[in-house]
């Protein structure tokens, strides 16, 4: 059951926790990753998931250069590959999310918001792949990337089980369009708002002013002047693109708008 565009305190507050969490690690990229995914799957209650980067001409032209999944046997990884360079059964939803790609902007969506019940469960795509695999319903969140390439992660739920709701969609798409070192981390010069590319103290004030913790009570919590957590809420401020502390609480409850179709269903 879909419910209202804004997530709980106690939501935000597993979000920051693990974005925080993330960000500790001393792992590489990957791990840091597979960290992020198996965090994020916890949180949303998916089975399995995938991480992709790939490069994209159009539908018949996808090619992947990094793969990272938990929950698919190598037969299953097999069946996934397959897939990705069958021409004769196209992914069901590759058109959809391509269309979506050449927006150029950081989407999420869930699977009936890319191609309705009626046409899935008929498609030839579901019949040889997803239905061998116990595989039904998913969310994708795909950052597309310069020169023809997309960083896209799926999480998963096994045939039988519900579809995500409206809250796993924004809580994913809070998440990955805060991770962008981790979707560009092969690619030069990649900026955005990124919460891994905060300092550990200016971090740790990002987190607090999510939670709504006046100034006052953060420079207690930090043990640093008022002064101090001025400057730092500034930083983050400026690194999200936001005016104050309202706008950055709005935009970790609500995203962006981005994590489901808009009025003219795109």
């Amino acid at each position: 059951m879909d419910r209202d565009d804004a997530l709980t305190p106690e939501e935000v507050k597993a979000i920051v926790g693990i974005l925080s969490q993330v960000s500790a690690s001393h792992g590489d990229g990957r791990e840091r990753k597979a960290l992020l995914m198996r965090l994020v799957a916890d949180l949303i209650d998916a089975d399995r998931w995938i991480w992709v980067v790939s490069r994209y001409q159009d539908e018949a032209d996808i090619m992947a250069l990094s793969f990272l999944q938990d929950g698919f046997s190598e037969r299953e990884v097999a069946l996934v590959m397959a897939s990705a360079t069958d021409t004769e059964v196209p992914v069901a939803d590759h058109a959809p999310v391509l269309r979506l790609c050449a927006e150029g902007e950081h989407f999420t969506r869930r699977r009936h918001e890319l191609v309705a019940d009626h046409e899935w469960y008929g498609t030839e795509y579901y019949k040889r792949y997803r239905e061998p695999m116990g595989v039904d319903e998913h969310i994708y969140s795909i950052r597309p990337l310069e020169n023809g390439m997309l960083s896209g992660v799926g999480f998963y739920r096994d045939t039988g089980r519900p579809a995500f709701d409206a809250r796993h969609s924004l809580i994913a798409h809070i998440i990955f369009t805060s991770a962008d070192a981790l979707h560009t981390m092969d690619l030069p010069d990649s900026g955005g708002s990124d919460v891994f590319a905060l300092p550990p103290r200016v971090r740790t004030t990002f987190g607090l002013l999510i939670e709504g913790m006046p100034r006052k009570k953060i420079a207690e919590h930090l043990g640093v002047s008022p002064n101090t957590v001025a400057e730092y809420s500034s930083r983050v401020y400026r690194h999200f693109g936001v005016s104050g502390q309202r706008e950055l609480m709005l935009r970790f409850r609500s995203g962006d708008g981005r994590h489901r179709p808009g009025i003219d269903g795109s």
